[in-house]
């Protein structure tokens, strides 16, 4: 057994490694596909207060020159402030580091040790691990680990089909598309959907439509009338607020680990 750590600075550097990792392991959720953490990747390449105070390092171990971990960190350049797991202040529902289904325990010491010989933080800080996962486990485990504080999560069911949804819905809620529909029908319009991985991708004509109808919205909140568009929120903050999935920065007290 062989092990080799390569240190990359840029997502697109690891972006292939990824899917090949995380296959057939059932414990890695939405929030580790490459997917979600590109999107990361963006929010943390367009927020000023990160480029400024956060170095972005995605740590890959090779065992038998096949990679297995992905570590996607914070790493603050500030030395009291902990390194943790890239998304900790994002809407994720789930944070892991991202590995093969038939990781090791001596992988993840392997791949700590090197994490912390190499900078000069002096703690990791795990948040929202998952209970059940094998990551966990092992930070159970470790006696330099120190368990914080615990929540109980909600796990939603995602049905593998619109059929499926619609039939879990209560009586009110499908009446309730059921007149949307017919509405539209009746208004003689067409009911379509569009997913963007973030602002960027965002067509102008569909910018704009969805500024106008902040605004919009906003008026009727405040009982005023509709804003115009030149004088109130402009198209880029609207774009801003669509795209990035940072909440406002703001540094806990250092923590070893917390599940």
């Amino acid at each position: 057994m062989k092990y080799k750590i390569k240190v990359f600075g840029i997502f697109s550097s690891v972006k292939h490694y990824w899917d090949r990792i995380i296959k057939d392991n059932a414990e890695m959720t939405v929030y580790q596909t490459v997917e979600w953490n590109q999107h990361i990747a963006f929010s943390y390449n367009t927020n000023n207060y990160l480029l400024k105070n956060i170095k972005s390092k995605y740590y890959v171990l090779f065992e038998d020159g096949e990679a297995k971990i992905i570590a996607p960190l914070a790493i603050p350049n500030n030395d009291s402030e902990y390194i943790s797991i890239k998304g900790q202040y994002s809407k994720a529902g789930a944070l892991n580091l991202i590995y093969s289904s038939d990781v090791k325990k001596e992988d993840f010491d392997y791949l700590l040790e090197y994490v912390f010989n190499t900078t000069s933080n002096d703690e990791l800080g795990f948040y929202e691990i998952p209970s059940y996962t094998f990551f966990h486990k092992y930070l159970e485990e470790r006696s330099d680990a120190k368990f914080l504080f615990g929540e109980t999560c909600v796990r939603c069911h995602v049905p593998q089909s619109y059929d499926e949804y619609y039939n879990l819905l209560s009586k009110s809620s499908r009446q309730t598309i059921r007149t949307a529909h017919n509405r539209v029908k009746t208004d003689n319009k067409n009911l379509s959907f569009d997913f963007y991985l973030n602002g960027k991708n965002i067509p102008l004509k569909t910018a704009v439509q969805i500024k106008d109808l902040v605004l919009k919205r906003e008026a009727e909140i405040n009982g005023n009338e509709q804003a115009s568009s030149d004088n109130s929120t402009n198209i880029k903050s609207i774009i801003d607020i669509i795209r990035d999935p940072i909440y406002r920065f703001s540094m806990h007290e250092k923590n070893s680990f917390c599940a």
